[in-house]
């Protein structure tokens, strides 16, 4: 654990680190990792995000992956 911290704190460039959000962020983590993600799953989300990035994605995607971004996003503040 500390060596982790202490790349973080490395990479962050100052000593204090944000105990609630190293949390928040490990449990979101653990939980994707023990729901797993399918093969197509993954394939589908790369897929998707490959269109969006090229701009050749159908546009009604493209909107959907756009509000779930930014309700990810919310959810994160």
């Amino acid at each position: 654990m500390q060596e982790a911290l202490d790349e973080l704190r490395r990479e962050l460039g100052e000593d204090r680190v944000e105990l609630p959000d190293l949390v928040i962020r490990g449990a979101r983590d653990k939980v994707r990792e023990l729901r797993g993600e399918s093969e197509s799953a993954r394939a589908a989300r790369i897929r998707l995000a490959r269109g969006i990035r090229e701009g050749a994605g159908d546009a009604e995607e493209v909107r959907r992956a756009e509000e779930a971004k930014w309700i990810g996003l919310s959810a994160e503040l």
